[in-house]
């Protein structure tokens, strides 16, 4: 009988300095360098290293203007407990510098990730007045139609191209984007073409003019480094041109959209 009262007694103090040992913390969180940057839109996310002795009930992350975001300010809450999330973000002003980090909350209290900064693009130094339509250079053209197609097996997976009634010239932009999805509002910067292993949604097009002069095939690529414009509101993208010299032939000026 003293055998079992005393295994009984050892078990309940171990039990009982196990219970008095647990340290209860807030989340232990990382926060994902930002990506994609844009006019208006981000990529951001973290991931949960420890939740602390309790379940995280809610992680995301915080953003704001002020260089110690918390959950006081703009909080986007994206699942609970322990995992990782990176996402992309829209709704940001242009030409504005945020500071945002990860976060996670439990019973004890939110835990936060490093801090990180970043300032979106400014939105197009020109404000064409006229939709589908285009100077070229050497000619107006007005706009009647803009294709996409998509080319999941190539180095760019979507292109659009212009069609019109009153001219030979055509416009062909190629993005290769996240999922083949509209190319979101911001600054595109101009490539020879796409490297294959190259990650998606980097902030790159392909541009290419081809036109008929007479019997003469007119065509000209954008020169890498150069830049063009996208606004995308509710799936109607806009394609903006300002001063673009593609070549003795090309200066493109002007914006033409594309509804989904």
């Amino acid at each position: 009988m003293k055998k079992i009262l005393l295994a009984f007694f050892g078990a309940s103090l171990f039990s009982a300095c196990s219970v008095e040992n647990i340290i209860e913390v807030v989340p232990v969180m990382i926060t994902y360098e930002p990506q994609n940057i844009l006019t208006t839109s981000a990529s951001m996310g973290g991931i949960t290293m420890s939740e602390g002795g309790n379940p995280i009930t809610e992680h995301g992350i915080v953003i704001g203007t002020n260089d110690m975001p918390t959950t006081a300010d703009n909080k986007i809450s994206v699942g609970s407990r322990i995992g990782d999330y990176y996402f992309n973000y829209e709704g940001l002003a242009p030409g504005t510098t945020y500071y945002y980090r990860a976060f996670g909350t439990n019973l004890t209290g939110t835990g936060y990730g490093d801090i990180y900064n970043f300032t979106t693009q400014e939105q197009a130094p020109c404000e064409p007045s006229q939709d589908n339509y285009l100077d070229t250079g050497l000619s107006t053209i007005t706009i009647d139609s803009v294709e996409k197609e998509s080319h999941p097996f190539t180095d760019g997976n979507i292109e659009f191209q212009t069609l019109t009634n009153n001219s030979t010239t055509k416009i062909f932009l190629g993005f290769k984007e996240l999922d083949q999805r509209l190319p979101l509002t911001g600054t595109y910067t101009i490539v020879d073409d796409f490297l294959y292993q190259a990650g998606d949604s980097q902030g790159t097009v392909t541009l290419l003019v081809n036109s008929y002069i007479g019997w003469e095939q007119a065509s000209a690529k954008g020169i890498a480094g150069d830049k063009i414009y996208v606004e995308n509101t509710d799936g109607v993208v806009t394609f903006i041109f300002c001063d673009l010299e593609l070549s003795n032939y090309y200066t493109l000026n002007g914006k033409f959209s594309y509804t989904e």
